[in-house]
């Protein structure tokens, strides 16, 4: 190998050596310019949240009532997004209201017959005692009292079951609300009023990205797999510019490898190339956003 071969590769190292060595704690990470060879890995990726954005739809089908949010809306966990037609249900709340009233007054008559009919056996039975009136009669009249605690007894069960009724009603309105699991963004509202929403073919009314830090997911061909690690510092780039750049860190590697999805425009690259998914984390992310395209490099 001659000098001037050997010359450049230690000038190489020296300035790959002062790189690391002025880079510090992997947060403190600076944008560097991708023309310097520092990286030992690149890939494509996508900006993502941490559990994916997440595809809102309705728990019972119907027409869209009302909608009350529009894209780019913060929300909160639980708040009401939208609303199905609640007429039907609204009517079955009303019949199980009517029927818990209908159970409770039969419990009512139901008690006031045993009270009566206790009262009576007690009666007899001191009359019995005294041989005022026969035994038997005094056997019937306890025997009465035992059929209207019975009654008493079947009249609260109606009552359980009424209230029940009545509780899977309410739900039934409830179930045509439909609420933010956590909460977010709204990145994409496909929910207008009048709309039918259907749970056949499932209808998406909502996309909600979580209110969490946004990370990478790229696509690292098989060639890399062994330079890289969880833990590496990383630099992504904007994919229409290479200028713009942000610091990260690489969070966990697949255990699978699988076949590229993310679309390559370069005609030179395999396109049978397999690939495991690789996520990291970015720095001040806020200016980026959920399906923006990046390329990562995955520092030495």
């Amino acid at each position: 190998m001659s000098n001037r071969s050997i010359v450049p590769s230690f000038g190489l190292m020296f300035l790959s050596a002062a790189l690391l060595s002025g880079c510090g704690d992997p947060a403190e990470l600076p944008a560097a310019t991708a023309t310097q060879r520092d990286f030992v890995a690149i890939a494509k990726g996508k900006i993502d949240v941490e559990g994916g954005v997440i595809r809102l739809a309705a728990q019972r089908e119907g027409l869209i009532q009302a909608v009350f949010v529009e894209e780019g809306d913060r929300v909160k966990k639980g708040q009401v997004l939208a609303q199905i037609d609640t007429r039907q249900a609204e009517l079955g709340v009303a019949q199980a209201r009517a029927d818990l009233g209908e159970a409770q007054a039969r419990h009512g008559i139901a008690a006031a017959r045993l009270q009566a009919a206790e009262r009576e056996a007690k009666r007899l039975a001191d009359l019995a005692a005294t041989k005022a009136v026969p035994v038997q009669d005094a056997d019937k009249a306890r025997d009465e009292a035992r059929v209207q605690r019975g009654e008493l007894a079947t009249a609260a069960a109606a009552i359980a079951v009424a209230r029940e009724k009545l509780k899977r009603e309410l739900f039934e309105i409830e179930a045509r609300r439909i609420r933010a699991p956590l909460d977010g963004r709204i990145v994409r509202r496909s929910a207008k009023p009048g709309d039918g929403a259907s749970t056949f073919n499932v209808t998406e009314l909502f996309l909600l990205a979580p209110e969490s830090d946004r990370i990478v997911r790229a696509e690292l061909d098989e060639q890399f797999v062994s330079n890289v690690r969880p833990g590496q510092r990383a630099r992504i780039l904007l994919d229409y510019d290479g200028k713009q750049a942000f610091a990260g860190q690489v969070l966990r590697l697949g255990e699978v490898f699988g076949a590229r999805k993310l679309a390559n425009d370069d005609p030179n690259e395999r396109q049978d190339m397999r690939v495991i998914e690789m996520v990291v984390s970015v720095r001040d992310s806020q200016a980026l956003r959920i399906g923006q395209r990046v390329q990562v490099q995955v520092l030495k």
